[in-house]
């Protein structure tokens, strides 16, 4: 639960922040100390000339490996090729079906039986020299309701047919989620592709954690907020990283706080990479620690307009229609009170 919030401003004088807001807020397990840091990067295409140039693509789960196209490649005048002597090679990696709690929905006057599944996915574009060009993170949901059934008078009886419903389905389940889950990942890594050939032009202000809960993270602060250019950000990532969401108090139970302030940092570091899939990720297991946090909202926000700005969709859609709401309340508040001063 937050308790408290304090704010300070000072004055950072390396890279390129001119100035940074200091905030102090009290959650279930202690404070989170962060600052306000600008990030501003200004570089070519990631890819140019690569008309006649060769990639590779390939999909991976648990069932095995198969190949892809990626159109933005082949509209640039690249062409697929086997994996030794190609000039990019592009891995998606999907991981294991989460199913939800069980669950049904209404549809006229009948409850429906259904439940969510998920699929996480990575995705890794690199150059032959093995250098790296754009990684990302997503995740593929999709809520499954079974209308085959005759439809019934109440909710719980329609959750109460689901186990019954996952038997006879047997393993079609996880295989219908691995099949959206990879033509999903598909979709998002053309994206990404496409990204790779556009000037490198952007600004962020994101909130970075330096201190939760008795965990200092001043040295990976320091790392990212002194970055400029991807590299160096990718070092305060690994820093982060390397501090882990597995912290504890002194009396064995886990420090919600602290870990929360670590995802909050990998989640700001993956933004100013443009990982927009990464970041949201990261700030969802920063939300699974301290529900509704500051800087994860903050942090929220930051990736929503980046979405807008990118046309790249990372955000599930109710997630995206929640903060769409609360972004336009906030702008009709400001229009009020600004309207009021003239």
């Amino acid at each position: 639960m937050r308790k408290l919030t304090l704010t300070a401003f000072a004055l950072l004088l390396a890279g390129l922040h001119s100035c940074q807001s200091t905030s102090r807020v009290g959650y279930s397990d202690g404070w989170v100390k962060s600052s306000t840091v600008t990030y501003s990067f200004d570089g070519p295409p990631a890819l140019d000339q690569v008309r006649g140039g060769t990639y590779h693509f390939t999909v991976e789960n648990e069932a095995g490996e198969s190949t892809a196209a990626i159109p933005t490649f082949e509209e640039k005048g690249m062409n697929a090729a086997s994996t030794d002597g190609a000039d990019v090679h592009v891995e998606v990696a999907l991981g294991s079906v989460t199913k939800g709690e069980p669950g049904a929905m209404k549809l006229g006057d009948k409850w429906y039986p259904g439940f969510e599944v998920s699929v996480p996915y990575e995705v890794k574009m690199q150059e032959a020299d093995g250098s790296e060009l754009t990684s990302s993170t997503g995740r593929y949901s999709n809520h499954l309701t079974f209308r085959q059934f005759p439809g019934f008078a109440t909710r719980d009886e329609a959750v109460g047919v689901l186990g019954t419903v996952q038997r006879l389905a047997g393993d079609g389940i996880d295989e219908q989620a691995q099949s959206g889950a990879a033509e999903d990942a598909v979709n998002y890594t053309n994206q990404l592709a496409a990204s790779l050939f556009e000037e490198q032009s952007f600004s962020l202000d994101v909130p970075v954690v330096r201190a939760a809960a008795g965990l200092d993270m001043e040295e990976a602060f320091t790392l990212l907020a002194e970055a400029k250019n991807p590299a160096e950000v990718r070092e305060a990532l690994r820093a982060y990283q390397r501090i882990g969401m597995n912290q504890f108090k002194d009396d064995g139970t886990p420090n919600n706080t602290a870990n929360y302030g670590v995802a909050c940092g990998i989640a700001a570091c993956k933004l100013m990479l443009r990982d927009l899939g990464g970041a949201w990720e990261a700030s969802a297991l920063a939300h699974g620690f301290e529900p509704g946090g500051d800087e994860v909202t903050q942090i929220r926000r930051v990736i929503y307009r980046q979405e807008l700005e990118t046309g790249i969709r990372v955000i599930p859609e109710r997630e995206r229609e929640l903060i769409d709401s609360r972004m336009k309340a906030a702008s009709s508040l400001e229009q009020l009170f600004s309207g009021r001063g003239e």
